[in-house]
């Protein structure tokens, strides 16, 4: 599996007032500095990888080159250990603050690819577009990763595809409580909570859930043939 350098740097993290159909009590904007250069997977974990660690695979809609999915958070977290231990590297989840910065790469539209979504950019309800994308195709399960293109540092599907697990609990206040700190630091998220959140939409999911913005939560026992993830490695 091949991963790719994210530099560090300084990013507003949530969306602008004027972003059409916001979660607007959730993703209130914020400045977050990440101070650290890290490495993220290419592409969500698939299949091909997560069975040679685990030697297991519950996927619903199998294929190598598929993501991995029906994974629980728990799972995630087990595959990250597996994979740490084999390698003497040390893998994770990423933070919910790394996993945006990384997938907008230095833009600041609702998309890596701009301000709008259709089918022919990504793995998500076709039916349902966003921002004035044309209305395509719902394939209706997964894809092969990478079959679309990636964003400026390299990293592909992180709109649609699978909803990617991320190490935070959620909070729908959580922002709101960062913007009165000024520019924080590699946020972590809330100490507790009862949901995880989980990024980057689906292959089910209208397009506006796709944004890079929006913020999934999930009771991290959930398992799903719309839950995947990527990894981290730490810095």
């Amino acid at each position: 599996f091949t991963l790719c350098k994210i530099p560090a740097g300084t990013f507003s993290m949530g969306s602008p007032s004027f972003e059409a159909k916001r979660w607007s009590s959730a993703e209130t904007a914020h400045d977050v500095k990440i101070t650290k250069d890290f490495f993220m997977g290419e592409t969500e974990v698939t299949q091909d990888l997560y069975d040679a660690v685990t030697r297991k695979n519950q996927s619903a809609f199998p294929g190598k080159k598929n993501p991995a999915e029906n994974v629980t958070w728990d799972e995630a977290v087990a595959f990250c250990e597996q994979l740490s231990a084999k390698t003497g590297r040390k893998f994770r989840l990423p933070t919910e603050a790394e996993w945006e910065y990384a997938c907008r790469a230095g833009t600041t539209t609702p998309f890596y690819f701009g301000e709008s979504i259709d089918s022919s950019m990504a793995n998500f309800d076709g039916e349902k577009p966003y921002g004035g994308g044309a209305r395509g195709v719902k394939i209706g399960r997964t894809t092969n990763v990478a079959s679309n293109a990636p964003n400026a540092w390299g990293l592909y599907d992180m709109h649609g595809n699978v909803r990617e697990w991320c190490s935070d609990w959620f909070s729908e206040k959580y922002y709101d409580e960062s913007r009165d700190k000024g520019t924080v630091a590699d946020p972590k998220g809330p100490e507790t909570g009862d949901k995880k959140v989980s990024r980057g939409g689906s292959w089910n999911y209208p397009g506006v859930y796709c944004r890079a913005a929006n913020r999934n939560n999930v009771p991290p026992g959930t398992r799903h043939d719309a839950n995947g993830f990527r990894l981290l490695l730490s810095p």
